[in-house]
């Protein structure tokens, strides 16, 4: 389905929104192509949905926006981390709405990012006022369509998926009740050597593992192909 795509003028980062738009939209698009992560926004106050963008683009260094489908979707180039999360509790006490947001893995392609959002929209977008990660939308996937979990897990585990490395160490994780110092005895690794392993794996899906939702969701991607 045809997407409504919309560069804002009058906001900060045009000339980023610009190239996004290119490498995302274009139907000949020849952009270098930035790996990024993105937000998309669904909050029913239009003059607030507004200042909260603005928001998040003044907070991320390398940051643009785009309008799809009238929801302000953020892509911003360095990793966040879990930050986000923490941002959008700060910034329900301060506006007193309610908001609900979706936050991407890493996204490698436009390819990614088209069947990420696509995700998004079919299982994450009509939920309400709650902070949504990649961990989520598996949850949400598995429930509704095992299917869709197959077709899709090589791109929501981004570059874990070609690594069996990684999927050793994760399933051995698991094995050891995601206790990192049992798992660097199993599989004959320093702890910090396994804590920077869990960060990339962090950074690549957007999924952490030692917290319960992401290590059920990592689960079921690692298990089922």
């Amino acid at each position: 389905m045809k997407k409504d795509v919309i560069v804002r003028k009058d906001k900060i980062n045009d000339i980023l929104s610009q190239k996004m738009y290119r490498s995302l939209f274009g139907e000949e698009s020849q952009e270098k192509f930035l790996s990024f992560r993105f937000l998309v926004l669904s909050i029913e106050d239009e003059e607030a949905r507004e200042k909260i963008a603005d928001i998040f683009l003044e907070l991320f260094s390398e940051s643009a926006i785009l309008y799809i489908d009238e929801r302000p979707v953020i892509f911003y180039i360095t990793d966040q981390g879990y930050e986000v999360k923490n941002l959008l509790w700060s910034i329900i006490d301060d506006f007193g709405i309610k908001v609900s947001i979706f936050n991407s893995g890493k996204i490698n392609s436009r390819e990614a990012f088209l069947m990420i959002y696509d995700l998004y929209e079919r299982y994450i977008s009509l939920e309400k006022y709650h902070y949504y990660g990649v961990g989520d939308l598996v949850l949400e996937i598995i429930k509704k369509d095992m299917h869709d979990l197959q077709k899709y897990r090589k791109i929501l585990l981004n570059n874990v998926a070609e690594d069996p490395q990684l999927e050793k160490l994760i399933l051995a994780m698991f094995d050891n009740n995601l206790n990192v110092t049992k798992t660097a005895s199993e599989v004959y690794m320093h702890r910090n050597t396994i804590n920077n392993k869990l960060d990339y794996i962090k950074k690549e899906t957007g999924m952490n593992i030692q917290e319960f939702k992401d290590a059920v969701s990592m689960y079921w991607l690692i298990k089922f192909k």
